[in-house]
């Protein structure tokens, strides 16, 4: 990584600032970053900003997989309410994946490939819901989980039970 560091004037502001130009950083452009922190060093303006681009890529990634804007999608909302539901897609697909033995750093993306992309049967009686999914490669992760092999309760269902189960390939 080169990194150039000097101090700029811009018309029009009346004070001098402090410019960054970050070179070799796995982008295919350099990086700029202006500042009025003439105290910190250049090291650690560096290292600080690099854990805002992390939060940064996160949350584009987050969009890129949910967004509701995509051009598939027939519901055009506003942004907040967007980004909203990315990031809680993400959440509920990094608790999903924590469950899950050795995916616990793995993409949303790859989770929903492995695991969420798949058909299943629905069928409800007697105040239970019995999902058959169809059988794929990872499925069976899914029986060391706690909740798979459990009858869960859905309160807000007039508390039907939720039943999962493996069926057979397509």
């Amino acid at each position: 990584m080169l990194v150039y560091d000097h101090i700029i004037e811009l018309k029009d502001y009346g004070d001098s600032l402090r410019e960054v130009v970050i070179r070799n950083n796995g982008r295919d452009k350099p990086t700029f970053m202006i500042t009025n922190d003439f105290e910190i060093t250049t090291k650690q303006l560096v290292l600080k900003y690099a854990k805002r681009w992390l939060v940064e890529q996160s949350i584009a990634e987050q969009i890129g997989l949910y967004h509701l804007n995509r051009l598939d999608s027939s519901i055009v909302v506003k942004v907040d309410f967007d980004l909203t539901m990315s990031v809680l897609a993400e959440t509920i697909y990094k608790l999903f994946s924590n469950q899950i033995p050795g995916f616990t750093n793995v993409k949303s993306d790859k989770i929903h490939r492995l695991f969420i992309n798949n058909y299943a049967k629905f069928k409800i009686d007697d105040k239970k819901i019995n999902i058959t999914l169809n059988k794929k490669v990872n499925l069976p992760l899914l029986y060391e989980t706690d909740w798979f092999e459990k009858e869960i309760s859905i309160p807000w269902l007039d508390n039907y039970k939720l039943k999962f189960k493996i069926g057979i390939s397509l």
